[in-house]
């Protein structure tokens, strides 16, 4: 049996190095695993955030897009529909295609339909017993009617003494104040100065806040669009400006012809001598230029396409009338009163060609100009536009946008 003595454990030497014996605690198990799970929970934070972005961000981009382009895009065709009518209604008026109320501010009609009643109208036009009044050159025309009336008792009598035999008073009063047809026609190319000009707020903010926002790829083809719908629309209204403009101007000159009627004839009333009357002849004359001048002082780029033929009528009107006048000074001072009847008539004539000349021209010009005719196009593509932006908005909207306040 062996020794209970040598059985003993061996003693631990307290002075001998040895390795260190570590011994972990549940509570560090317990932090390294937070540790792991905070990795792991922030790893899957970042993908879904990112994922979350991917996802919500585009579509948020696309709302707001497609919100602040149909407000634009509608602010700025209610301005472009509200010059198409007016612009409408300045036709009617001009032209005598159909009855007008220049009270009128929504008419239907639309310029690419009226090609379909431009003949009817211009017979209509031509086919009148008594001409409307209304027209410069009409105007221009009853004055000559006048005087060759007022010339037919012309007498020149011994020392340049002159008379008309009390036929003064025979000139043409319209039944109709012509200067309110002028004012009504000014009137409404007024309002349309006034919508082109509203027009250029959304206009600005279709281009700045719209279309140089940063959209998703997604939306680059309706960028497009709208670009293009930006730049049709610009020229319409640049052409409506330009039409506009002109006939502003042609009535304020309607205007100052008819105050010059007025002042011949009170000067015809007041000649007593051949003196006299040549220097009446010479003012209206004189007046009749600075009317030219007006005219032949646009620049070609002021004007309106299709309308050249028209505005050269115009200016050969006053061309006629004021040769007329600078003859009809000589033939007095060598007091020829045969002479001064066969200028009347023959001037007549001339100025009847060119009124005809200029019915035609004018119809041609709003048949013809095809950017102002371009407005059912452009409604066409206003409301396609309106459509796939509408679509763009449905189908990116979450509930949650309205909630944030993303439209």
């Amino acid at each position: 049996m062996p020794n209970a003595q040598n059985t003993r454990p061996q003693v631990i030497s307290l002075t001998h190095d040895q390795e260190p014996i570590q011994i972990t605690t549940p509570k560090e198990v317990k932090k390294s695993s937070n540790k792991k799970r905070f990795v792991i929970s922030f790893l899957i934070s970042i993908l879904l955030v990112g994922g979350g972005y991917l996802f919500f961000w585009p579509r948020a981009q696309t709302v707001m897009f497609a919100s602040r382009a149909r407000e634009s895009v509608t602010d700025l065709f209610i301005e472009i529909d509200s010059v198409n009518s007016s612009l409408t209604n300045l036709f009617n008026l001009t032209t005598g295609s159909s009855d007008s109320d220049v009270q009128l501010s929504n008419l239907d009609t639309t310029f690419s339909k009226f090609s379909l009643n431009l003949v009817q109208s211009g017979k209509e036009q031509t086919d009148k017993d008594q001409p409307s009044g209304h027209d410069i050159g009409i105007r221009l025309n009853d004055l000559l009617e006048d005087l060759e009336s007022v010339f037919k008792d012309l007498e020149i009598k011994d020392r340049g003494k002159i008379s008309f035999g009390g036929n003064v008073q025979g000139f043409t009063t319209p039944a109709n104040d012509p200067n309110k047809i002028y004012r009504d026609q000014r009137d409404i190319a007024t309002r349309i100065l006034t919508s082109i000009q509203r027009s250029v707020t959304p206009n600005k903010r279709l281009g700045e806040n719209v279309v140089n926002q940063s959209v998703p790829n997604s939306q680059k083809s309706i960028i497009q669009d709208l670009l293009e719908l930006k730049s049709s629309s610009e020229k319409y209204l640049a052409e409506a400006q330009k039409t506009a403009d002109y006939y502003i101007l042609s009535s304020d000159l309607s205007i100052e012809l008819e105050g010059n009627f007025d002042s011949f004839q009170l000067s015809l009333q007041s000649s007593n001598n051949v003196d006299s009357l040549a220097t009446s002849f010479e003012n209206i004359s004189k007046d009749l230029k600075g009317l030219r001048n007006d005219l032949e002082g646009l620049d070609k780029d002021q004007l309106p396409n299709d309308i050249d033929n028209l505005h050269k009528d115009s200016i050969e009107l006053f061309s006629i009338v004021i040769k007329y006048f600078d003859e009809l000074k000589v033939l007095t001072l060598n007091e020829d009163s045969k002479g001064i009847i066969k200028l009347t008539n023959t001037t007549s004539l001339e100025l009847n060609q060119v009124l005809l000349k200029g019915n035609d021209h004018e119809l041609s010009f709003w048949k013809n100009n095809a950017i102002l005719n371009s407005y059912e196009l452009l409604s066409l593509k206003h409301t396609k536009i309106l459509q796939k932006l509408e679509e763009q908005e449905d189908n990116n909207d979450i509930f949650i946008f309205s909630t944030i306040g993303i439209k």
